[in-house]
């Protein structure tokens, strides 16, 4: 059973990908994914997702002090009582499972509420955040913490978590990433191809994309997801440049479309960096939202993947260094991701959970 919340896409995309790798490993094996807010509170649930998007596009400052306020909750949170929500995973369990998964922090909480000590399936968190995380993702003690990356484990060994409870297996992204890998040859970049993925921070989309479209020898895939207004400002947009602009709404085929572009433009979401990394796509992040996504710049940049742009301008600043000099800075830095690619997380982390012990070390 994996549990999942969509605030943030980042927790549904681990959860689709590791189901994925659960059932083409071990094809009897039956996987139920659960969005408890969705079941038991519809309509408060999508308010409460539009209001996450607001405030990471609107008021990015107040999302930074709820962000923290969360992390100074983690370590008590007994005064909610989850009434709604513990009736309807007990109806849930029946029989239980054989592990338990969570993608979302909450859920460790809801399930050490209603078993105690005494789970009757191993619990495993997936943490899709890097470096800054928040401390609810390990507040409860699980059987296995699996983290996207090293500088992600160091952290959870300073906060204190046993070492022998984490794995570094990476971040699960789709199986169909580990395909592009026999396809990422040397490309003579003469016409660069550019994804720019708006999961928010549409204010400042068409200035974005206009700029771009500016530039000479660019091909520009726009990818507006389920956001229909503006889907249909930037296909104006792109009607002036038919031969350099392809807009497209919701999709499937991110990792058929990482693996057609040289450079990704889009937030630092935990799936879109991780798959980014999956694919070798440098990236160029013009939005930053505070506290989770922080650290998945970071990582980017210290790990010279991906660079900051603050603006427009900077935007297509960095798209020029990529692509001077023959796109020598694009080639090295492709290079680098190629082979610190890790496109079978799902695979490593699908057979941790199918070999671990029957009963978990707590129960």
């Amino acid at each position: 059973m994996i549990f999942s919340a969509s605030f943030g896409e980042g927790h549904n995309t681990a959860a689709r990908a590791l189901e994925e790798s659960l059932t083409q490993l071990d094809p009897h094996c039956v996987v139920e994914r659960v969005d408890l807010f969705r079941e038991c509170y519809p309509k408060l649930e999508r308010l409460a997702v539009q209001c996450y998007l607001f405030l990471i596009n609107d008021a990015p400052k107040v999302w930074s002090i709820v962000y923290r306020l969360f992390d100074t909750l983690s370590d008590d949170i007994g005064w909610l009582s989850f009434g709604k929500f513990l009736r309807r995973l007990q109806q849930r369990l029946q029989p239980p499972p054989f592990a338990f998964v969570s993608t979302y922090p909450l859920y460790p909480f809801l399930l050490r509420k209603l078993y105690g000590d005494f789970a009757p399936a191993p619990l495993h968190t997936i943490i899709t955040d890097s470096i800054t995380i928040n401390r609810f993702w390990h507040a409860v003690d699980c059987d296995s913490f699996l983290s996207p990356n090293q500088e992600t484990t160091r952290v959870l060994l300073e906060r204190g978590v046993s070492a022998e409870k984490i794995f570094t297996f990476g971040f699960p992204v789709s199986r169909r990433f580990a395909d592009l890998q026999q396809h990422l040859k040397s490309d003579p970049c003469e016409e660069f191809r550019i994804l720019y993925s708006i999961n928010s921070g549409h204010h400042y989309a068409r200035q974005i994309a206009q700029k771009i479209l500016e530039q000479p020898n660019i091909r520009l895939t726009v990818l507006t997801g389920r956001n229909t207004k503006l889907r249909a400002k930037l296909t104006r947009l792109a009607r002036s440049y038919p031969q350099n602009c392809v807009v497209l709404g919701w999709t499937e085929e991110i990792p058929r479309l990482m693996g057609e572009h040289h450079l990704l433009v889009s937030k630092a979401g935990g799936a879109t960096t991780q798959e980014a990394l999956a694919a070798a796509l440098p990236m160029v992040v013009p939005q930053l939202v505070p506290g989770q996504e922080e650290g998945n710049l970071r990582l980017l940049t210290q790990k010279g993947f991906g660079f900051y742009a603050a603006n427009a301008d900077e935007v297509v600043e960095i798209i020029g260094r990529f692509r001077k000099n023959n796109c020598a800075l694009w080639k090295e830095i492709r290079g680098k991701m190629i082979t610190a690619a890790n496109p079978h997380a799902a695979d490593k982390i699908a057979q941790h959970i199918l070999e671990f012990p029957k009963k978990a070390t707590r129960g």
